[in-house]
């Protein structure tokens, strides 16, 4: 039987072996856990860090938030006090344009209603105008009839009163011998009534 030159392990070297072997395998497994640990760490680390950041971020973008809705808050009131003041401006427009114009038919109307009133009192004093010379003229010619009434009474009067003096019973009435019926000589007193009529007539005639 030949002689061999390597010779089978004996069973405590196998177990030796096999412990060694699991030692190893071990201690890999461990170093690749605590490289999956760190790196979790690491990783963990990293996601709180972005987790911090987007906390900040959101803050900041809240911030911003609010203040766009305050801007656009104050842009609103703004605006709608704008569009009040807008829509007050259209309506005073709108009024003071109604007013202008009623205005305009007021005035086209009250020039017609003027040219009307100027007319008939053009009419009015061209008339009266004529009726007033009418009259001056029929008190002019009534002036001369009572100028010579009361200058003819005078001299009646005259005669009158000198026949007074001779005869008593001067004024009464008397037969005519020439006239049919009987004559009455005018009086003084109807004479003096003559002549205040001609002095007021006269007065009046001289006021016009």
């Amino acid at each position: 039987m030949p002689f061999s030159l390597f010779r089978s392990p004996s069973p405590l070297e196998k177990v030796e072996k096999k412990l060694v072997k699991e030692g190893k395998k071990e201690d890999s497994n461990v170093m690749d856990e605590l490289k999956d640990l760190n790196f979790v760490e690491k990783e963990v680390e990293k996601a709180h860090k972005a987790l911090q950041k987007a906390q900040r971020m959101l803050a900041k973008r809240q911030k911003e938030e609010n203040k766009a809705v305050e801007t656009l808050n104050k842009a609103t009131a703004a605006h709608d006090v704008s569009a009040i003041k807008l829509h007050d401006a259209e309506t005073d427009l709108k009024l003071k344009q109604d007013r202008e114009a009623k205005l305009h038919q007021d005035l086209a109307a009250k020039r017609t209603e003027v040219d009307g009133v100027v007319s008939l009192q053009k009419a009015h004093n061209e008339a009266r105008e004529a009726r007033l010379s009418q009259i001056h003229h029929e008190r002019a010619a009534t002036h001369d009839t009572h100028a010579s009434e009361v200058s003819s009474g005078s001299v009646a009067a005259s005669r009158t009163s000198a026949a007074s003096a001779i005869d008593p019973h001067a004024g009464e009435t008397i037969e005519s011998p020439v006239a049919e019926g009987p004559v009455t000589e005018p009086s003084t007193q109807h004479l003096h009534q003559l002549l205040v009529l001609d002095q007021i007539q006269t007065y009046i005639s001289v006021g016009f």
